[in-house]
């Protein structure tokens, strides 16, 4: 964002209207900006339509931020976490990332500027999903530079009949040079994402790929269980009767075998989901499961209020959600549903988020 447009909106100490104001000019300049999640291609089990960013915008970026809370309080928040992924923003490019992530800080600046405090000096987290194929010398090279301190990379298998049969773009040798690269960069927070629990993965596959994995010593590890939604290719073709769900028996077999490996290898299981060396579990995604509000940008993206009181002192919060249709999102079809959460909603989603 034009540095111009950032001295124009601070000159003077802005008042209760002018606040409102700048935070609904820079909120519709990062609208402008974070547009949709998006692919080059859809994979198998993606529910999100791929799109061109080159032609319709930028990333969607999720932001646990509670600048309302912040204003309302008169007080600074300690940290901020910043998530550009739900689709693939590796393939804007540096330009593309650092545009995304200036535009989020000048947001939190200026949220922090209109009640008279001081602004964190800088994200305490920022993470960007990549894909191995979009990962060069230079693009690695030149990402610490945007913000990004922490890179998300979706190996997904390192079995090459087992991508091609995903739809992914990238094999395996692709993969581990991705990573390599990253390293060499000197990014220090590497997380590694793996899918387990499909027909053609057998226990020895498995076991192959988290020895590969181990072997290269990210920082956090995270295995998802493949699932089925409507309308994607493989839910199609699950419909069709083309494919066949393993047993869950198999997939229980696969994920004890997951506990016990990054166990062994030192990784602590924090989540169902996500295994991390100690020290290196994922803040932002933390946020989500301990009730922090958040702001989401794209198709398909949630934001979340945070929990309140009414004045009864009863707990209340509301979530909202964007279209998952890229198309009706461009046109400025971007509110698909809301809710509010009463007291008792909150007290089984506590135990939910819990059991995760």
């Amino acid at each position: 964002m034009p540095s111009q447009t950032k001295a124009n909106l601070v000159r003077h100490r802005p008042t209760s209207n002018d606040r409102h104001l700048h935070t609904r000019t820079l909120l519709r300049k990062l609208l402008q900006l974070l547009q949709f999640l998006f692919g080059k291609e859809a994979c198998a089990k993606c529910f999100i339509s791929p799109g061109s960013p080159q032609r319709d915008g930028a990333a969607a970026a999720r932001i646990p931020c509670r600048a309302g809370q912040a204003l309302s309080a008169g007080h600074a928040l300690p940290e901020y976490t910043l998530y550009l992924g739900g689709g693939t923003p590796s393939v804007l490019g540096i330009e593309g990332i650092g545009e995304i992530t200036g535009a989020v800080r000048e947001i939190v600046e200026q949220f922090h500027a209109a009640a008279g405090l001081q602004a964190p000096a800088d994200f305490r987290e920022v993470t960007a999903e990549v894909n191995p194929d979009d990962i060069t010398p230079q693009f690695a090279s030149a990402l610490r530079s945007t913000g990004v301190n922490r890179v998300s990379i979706g190996f997904q298998s390192l079995h090459n009949s087992n991508l091609e049969w995903m739809g992914r773009r990238h094999n395996a040798k692709q993969a581990i040079r991705a990573y390599r690269l990253l390293r060499d960069a000197g990014i220090g927070n590497i997380s590694i994402d793996l899918i387990f629990g499909y027909t053609g993965l057998t226990q020895e596959l498995w076991r192959q790929n988290l020895e590969q994995v181990i072997e290269l010593g990210p920082e956090h590890i995270s295995g998802y269980q493949m699932s089925i939604e409507p309308s994607t290719p493989l839910g199609k073709a699950y419909e069709r009767g083309e494919y066949k769900m393993p047993s869950q028996e198999e997939c229980s077999r696969e994920y004890t075998l997951m506990q016990q490996m990054l166990g062994n290898a030192g990784y602590r299981q924090y989540e169902i989901s996500n295994f991390a060396l100690p020290g290196f579990e994922a803040m932002h995604n933390s946020n989500y499961w301990n009730g922090t509000p958040y702001i989401g940008f794209g198709p398909g993206a949630h934001s979340f209020s945070g929990i309140k009181r009414d004045s009864a002192g009863l707990p209340y919060a509301s979530r909202c959600w964007n279209s998952p249709n890229l198309a009706a999102y461009m046109r400025g079809q971007l509110r698909q549903g809301s809710e509010k959460l009463d007291a008792k909603e909150l007290f089984n989603e506590a135990i939910m988020l819990g059991l995760r």
